[in-house]
């Protein structure tokens, strides 16, 4: 069941309150030990919003959010062994509007170290197998909330998505992930915050779920207008581009793809292929900007509480003969940070031409065009198997379709599709699509339309 036909059944009095969020801990705690999701199990505090529960659009519902987000009387660690845990002295700005709602938080879902890594893999925690086939990463940083919410163990999850954070767990376990584009949910209490503002302008919050119509419920909670369901496609024009650069590295992806443009063109959309030639150089001004955001704030975040800096080759020589002290993919982020520290002129550059290159494609998608594109060109591999590929040509294509929202702050949301999973040991193939900023009402109403054909 979904989010929306587990309310259904709460209204109807099917199913109590109570009895779901103690059938949710039963879950979790039977499911975690092999998942290795959670960061903390919420019971005391469940059982609390329980006694006054709100009779708001999500009353009743169970739900996880990313360890980030500020929880009154909580820490958060940021899966980070060195760095002084933050104690939250109020709730986060969405965690008020969730429990306002009604909504039950019941477990905080793990991530990587400083919410920075594509796995979903840290020394305090350790790592969160994938819900569909615990051999396989979950992806990051949600990677804990896209888990459980894969895993049926929770209603949704709440993470964040700044590189793909949120869409790479839900396209590897099989949910649909929904990020709109920054400055649309509000980020108060919420760790961390780039360095730069223009970096922090391709940060979201994000929602994991298992349809649709969920993320539409949970984004009118949580976000900054209401969302219809029941608005025209009128005059909607459907992009695809062919000049995409994307390396797509397993056929399921393509069938899912053609059958999604396919699915548009027979149901009289406009469908139209444009030049995105673009796509090539933006991934590495995307690095650029993230390096520019946060390589100095690693160091900063890094110190533990007697004052010991981080320095990268003792840390070397600890991953040698000692322990490491900072995760294996954060290590191997560090390092190219170190030789690539842009320039103030070479940051301000970058700004620039991405300021105009997101003017492009707002005017070019306008208040009625949707992209279509894959989510990412691979299904999900091996834990250990997905960092590696970042040092081998053609990884920017494989994740270009991921980072090329994040850059240009565009709304998109992914979508699992089933149909095309190759056997029950694969995730389902994800598609993306995509538009500009203030159109999040068309873009799932369409999204709806697709993931039906895409069961």
């Amino acid at each position: 069941m979904d989010a929306t036909l587990i309310l259904q059944n709460l209204k109807s009095g099917s199913i109590t309150p109570e009895n779901l969020i103690a059938d949710t801990f039963a879950k979790i705690e039977r499911e975690n030990p092999r998942l290795n999701a959670v960061t903390e199990i919420m019971k005391n505090e469940a059982e609390k919003q329980l006694k006054n529960l709100p009779k708001g659009m999500l009353s009743g519902l169970p739900i996880s959010i990313k360890e980030c987000y500020s929880i009154s009387g909580k820490k958060i660690t940021s899966g980070s062994k060195r760095m002084k845990p933050i104690d939250c002295e109020e709730d986060a700005a969405v965690v008020k509007k969730l429990k306002e709602a009604g909504a039950v938080i019941v477990a905080r879902g793990n991530t990587s170290e400083f919410l920075l890594g594509r796995e979903t893999d840290n020394l305090l925690i350790g790592t969160t197998n994938n819900a569909i086939n615990p051999e396989l990463t979950t992806g990051g940083s949600s990677g804990g909330d896209g888990v459980l919410v894969g895993g049926e163990c929770v209603a949704f999850g709440i993470g964040t998505d700044i590189g793909g954070s949120c869409r790479f767990p839900a396209v590897f376990n099989g949910i649909v992930g929904f990020k709109p584009a920054s400055g649309q949910i509000d980020k108060n209490g919420i760790f961390p915050i780039a360095g730069n503002a223009f970096s922090e302008s391709m940060n979201s919050p994000g929602i994991l779920c298992r349809s649709v119509r969920d993320a539409r419920m949970v984004y009118n909670v949580i976000g900054d207008k209401q969302l219809d369901s029941n608005s025209e496609f009128k005059d909607c024009r459907i992009f695809t581009s062919t000049t995409f650069q994307v390396k797509i590295k397993d056929e399921s992806i393509s069938n899912a793809l053609n059958k999604s443009i396919s699915f548009f063109k027979t149901s009289s959309f406009e469908v139209k292929d444009i030049d995105i030639l673009e796509s090539g150089k933006l991934y590495p001004m995307f690095v650029t900007l993230i390096i520019g955001g946060f390589r100095d704030k690693i160091y900063e975040w890094s110190i533990t509480e007697n004052g010991e800096k981080l320095y990268l080759m003792k840390e070397f020589f600890r991953r040698l003969f000692v322990k490491p002290t900072i995760s294996n993919e954060l290590y191997a982020l560090l390092t190219p940070f170190a030789l690539l520290n842009p320039s103030k002129s070479k940051m301000q550059k970058t700004i620039d031409e991405v300021i105009m290159l997101r003017e492009k494609y707002y005017e070019l998608l306008g208040k009625n065009g949707v992209l279509i594109l894959p989510t990412l060109g691979i299904l999900a591999p091996k834990h250990k198997k997905f960092i590696p590929q970042y040092n081998k040509p053609g990884v920017i294509e494989i994740i270009t379709p991921v980072s090329f929202c994040n850059i240009l702050n565009l709304s998109c949301v992914t979508i699992p599709a089933w149909k095309f999973q190759k056997n029950k040991d694969t995730d389902p193939p994800g598609i993306q699509l995509v538009c500009a900023p203030g159109n999040e009402e068309l873009l799932l109403n369409i999204a709806e339309q697709l993931e039906k054909d895409l069961r």
